[in-house]
């Protein structure tokens, strides 16, 4: 079941397109391709670059009718776990009279057009065949003068009085400052729609948003006030007690939503892709100002642009922090190429990937700098706009890798003209609580040694799923795409397990599947589910910039993949995907606290390290179903010693302490010491990379059933 965040303003963006419009095509062999990527080194297009001054405009202009008042706990509370975005809509000038566009926009309450300035003929057209009620707006005609007029009418044709907020406070719209410098406004714009919800006073914004530093400090003040509002409202405390809500809710310190943007890409796929490097074409350094983006004409400057417009889009949508890091240097993707290439020639060595591990955590923490450390480890989930994992880093002071502390959903940079084209629509929510509907699609050949087991694990999954209220699952075996596209076609799939060879093909710098005698990118097959989950070795590889099916079935209609830097093991991956449904349903029921996929993927992969270690050898995996005093080894972890005794940052530390702290009670530390040392163990769960929007797939939600 998919809902619709409530925008009630679509924003459309006319711009010229040059030549016929073409859907986006991939670039499957980067040695055959050296033209028509865009920019570098991330892929912008050309003809989109008119549309980036009035996108960053449209940023600092209301949502939706909550942006109409001023938000007391009432609507704060309302608000949450919804992203309330602003829908942007690129639209070339030949696509006015496209049905679907007409059909689109003319079932909207609010469209507000802006056009290039030689192209008010067909604007107003476009505004006639959806009987829209503002007159289009010229680009030249945007101003922060025209800002406040534009407030005034967009609030007054959305407005809504809240049952908690006084007519007087609700009939004073205003708008908030114009951010000029799209490098601070980044950081800046989701604090100042928090301060505007917040009625903070005018004249203390500039100075508290003036830099990137005060933004990120003063956006991260507006989070914590906000977040106290909607628990005093939780907690019984009306709009008229708001003011009290300081005294009169705890004062901890709530974990706040991260926004991070980190540019770069693997130097081979740069000369791969463009013949040269980003340092090569990019010679001097340009500020990102809005006034001088017609002029802009260098790539890392328009890049930088849509990056920004990226972070402000997100952390506005989900009220949080955004914040752009340091770009990924070359060096860092040539540490995760070596790390993907240990684990794919022969048996890896846990010492060397931890080893590699802890290299890339200081590359990272390079990245992040000291600020965005500090963001990271205060946040309650992070969304990553980059092509670089950074979630696989073990940070200064840590021992375990930055995912397991936080849920981290990934956001591919490249191609960007993509990228910013996803990131403007308006995604439903997915709700599976009322309709989990799974399709499990073997595709190993007959024949194939791993098919037996990999088969027998499909189906115990399939009948331990099947009876539980509101879930289907449904098994094919499929020996083509053809033949996965008719099993697709049977029902509106929320969830496909895509079991398959992975195909990783360095020389032509693609990993795909081999479904039957066929290699797919994904890009072939149709009416994708909002999840697909790869059950497949190295889907998502990123060390030298491999075009992937992951990243493309993104393109295809899912809303998350989950993919792997490496090859898996079909046993571990059986049990991990088990894991994951058994979570699921036990969300859906009410019985864990989560709301969304990327909680419950964050909390299968991170508590999967007592399986890790325990399954690290044979002795262990024996003893860990020892009995002693009635509970096994694992009982006695899972239901007594490991409650509020895991730190996320040490997971894997602590739960050795734990073990070794069983193992010695039972009379056997030494011989629990000597096996770890001997064996070692690798977090592999690790390496499974979630992509796209697992925030946007929710599992249980009281507001939402309060609506269905």
């Amino acid at each position: 079941m998919r809902y619709r965040s409530q925008t009630d303003i679509v924003y459309v963006v006319l711009f010229h397109p040059e030549g016929e419009v073409r859907d986006y095509q991939p670039i499957v062999d980067l040695k055959s391709t050296s033209v028509g990527l865009g920019s570098a080194p991330h892929g912008f297009a050309r003809e989109p670059y008119p549309i980036l001054k009035p996108i960053w405009y449209c940023l600092h202009l209301p949502r939706n009718q909550l942006d109409s008042q001023f938000a007391g706990s009432y609507l704060i509370n309302q608000s949450k776990g919804f992203d309330f975005c602003h829908e942007l809509i690129p639209l070339p000038i030949s696509m006015i009279n496209e049905p679907s566009v007409l059909s689109y926009l003319g079932s909207m309450r609010t469209v507000f057009i802006l056009h290039p300035d030689d192209a008010a003929d067909q604007a107003n057209t476009l505004r006639v065949l959806i009987n829209g009620l503002f007159a289009p707006v010229p680009f030249s005609t945007l101003s922060t003068k025209s800002l406040v007029q534009h407030w005034e009418v967009l609030t007054s044709a959305t407005h809504l009085v809240s049952p908690e907020t006084s007519t007087s406070e609700s009939e004073q719209p205003r708008s908030m400052p114009f951010v000029e410098d799209l490098d601070v406004g980044q950081s800046a714009l989701s604090g100042l729609h928090m301060a505007r919800w917040l009625n903070v006073e005018d004249e203390n914004l500039d100075e508290l948003f003036s830099t990137t530093e005060k933004a990120v400090d003063s956006t991260f003040v507006a989070c914590q006030v906000a977040a106290r509002l909607a628990k005093a409202h939780a907690s019984g405390l009306s709009a008229r007690d708001d003011n009290d809500a300081d005294e009169a809710v705890d004062h901890k310190p709530h974990r706040v939503r991260v926004v991070f943007a980190a540019a770069g890409v693997p130097e081979r796929y740069q000369r791969l892709a463009f013949g040269k490097t980003a340092q090569e074409v990019n010679k001097t350094e340009q500020l990102s100002l809005w006034g001088k983006l017609d002029a802009a004409n260098e790539h890392r400057v328009i890049e930088s642009a849509v990056i920004a417009m990226l972070v402000a889009h997100r952390s506005i949508a989900v009220g949080g922090i955004g914040f752009r890091v340091n770009d990924i240097a070359d060096g860092s993707f040539k540490i995760l190429s070596e790390l993907e290439q240990h684990y794919t020639c022969g048996k890896p060595k846990p010492k060397v990937m931890w080893r590699l591990l802890k290299k890339l955590g200081q590359r990272v923490a390079e990245v992040l700098g000291p600020t965005g450390q500090r963001l990271a480890r205060s946040s309650s989930s992070i969304t990553a706009f980059t092509d670089f994992p950074i979630g696989l880093a073990i940070l200064p002071g840590d021992t375990a890798p930055l995912s397991c502390r936080v849920p981290i959903s990934q956001l591919p940079l490249t191609p960007l003209t993509r990228t910013l084209q996803q990131e403007c629509a308006n995604h439903s929510i997915v709700y599976l609580k009322k309709n989990l509907t799974v399709l499990i699609a073997e595709c190993l050949e007959d024949g194939d040694r791993i098919k037996p087991i990999s088969r027998g694990a499909w189906k115990m999954l399939k009948s331990n799923i099947s009876g539980h209220p509101h879930v289907e699952c449904d098994y094919v075996e499929c020996s083509s795409s053809a033949q996965l596209n008719e099993a697709l076609r049977q029902k509106d799939y929320s969830v496909l397990i895509l079991s398959a060879h992975g195909a990783h093909v360095r020389e032509a710098n693609v990993a795909g599947l081999k479904i039957g005698e066929e290699i797919s990118l994904g890009i072939d097959l149709q009416n994708i589910p909002a999840l697909v989950l790869l059950s497949a070795c190295h889907t998502a590889p990123r060390g030298v910039g491999t075009v992937s099916v992951a990243d493309l079935l993104l393109r295809q209609g899912a809303v998350a993949v989950l993919g792997t830097l490496i090859p898996v093991d079909v046993r571990k991956n059986a049990i991990l995907m088990m894991r994951l449904f058994v979570y699921i349903l036990e969300t859906m029921q009410g019985n864990y606290p989560f709301r969304s996929l990327d909680q419950v993927w964050h909390h299968v992969a991170s508590s999967n390290a007592i399986s890790e270690v325990l399954s690290s050898s044979h002795a262990l995996s024996q003893w860990a179903g020892s009995v002693f005093e009635g509970r096994t080894v694992i009982e006695e972890f899972m239901l007594h010693r490991s409650k509020s005794r895991l730190r996320p940052g040490h997971i894997y530390e602590d739960t050795e302490r734990l073990l070794e702290e069983i193992a010695r009670e039972r009379g056997c530390g030494e011989w629990f010491n000597a096996a770890m040392k001997s064996q070692g163990y690798f977090p592999e769960s690790i390496l499974y990379t979630m992509i796209g929007r697992p925030d946007r797939i929710v599992v249980n939600d009281p507001d939402i059933d309060s609506v269905v």
